[in-house]
Order: structure tokens, then C-alpha cells, then sequence
């Protein structure tokens, strides 16, 4: 086995293990909105949410919006943000089977 190099992914074919060729891999749509969906919703929002619910506590406090505080508002757009693109993805991911 020697080094695959950056042509390594799922195969859109079936094949025996012991055949020795290449295999086209299966780059499609769905792959590429799932990835990018996952790295906003989780990596970004939860990460800044977190954040600033931790950290902005004690900033802005002349600046309510909705008569909420500053952090309390930007956290939770951020968490609905997260829950509208996992939603994005489940809708995604059923609409394709």
C-alpha cells in the first residue's frame, strides 16, 4: 500500500478489495452543502454564542435590544442561527433519499 496522495474519497462504484485500480470518487452536491453547513453551525455560531454569553456580560449594558440585554440578544441569534442550519441539513439529507 503506498501513499494515496489527495484523490482520497468515497468511490461511486463497488469493487472487491483485491482488485488493484483507480476509482473515481463521489463528490457530489449534498457532500459539499453538509460539510459547509456543519463548519457554520457548529465551529462558528455555537463557538460565538458561547462566547459571548461568557465574555459580554458585563459590556453594552446601556444597549438593550427588545428590552433584553446586549449578550442575551446576540447569543441567541447566534443558537438560532445553529438550530436553522441543522435544520438546513436534515431537510437536505431527507429531501435526497
Amino acid at each position: 500500500m503506498g501513499y494515496h496522495g489527495s484523490d482520497i474519497g468515497a468511490s461511486s462504484e463497488e469493487t472487491a478489495m483485491i482488485e488493484n485500480r483507480i476509482l473515481g470518487a463521489n463528490a457530489n452536491l449534498f457532500v459539499q452543502l453538509h460539510g459547509a453547513v456543519m463548519v457554520i453551525a457548529w465551529v462558528m455560531t455555537s463557538s460565538l454564542g458561547i462566547f459571548v454569553a461568557r465574555y459580554y456580560k458585563q459590556t453594552h449594558t446601556d444597549f438593550n435590544p427588545f428590552n433584553k440585554a446586549f449578550w442575551f440578544v446576540v447569543s441567541f441569534i447566534l443558537y438560532n442561527h445553529r438550530t436553522c442550519a441543522m435544520n438546513q441539513l436534515l431537510y437536505l439529507f431527507f429531501s435526497c433519499l
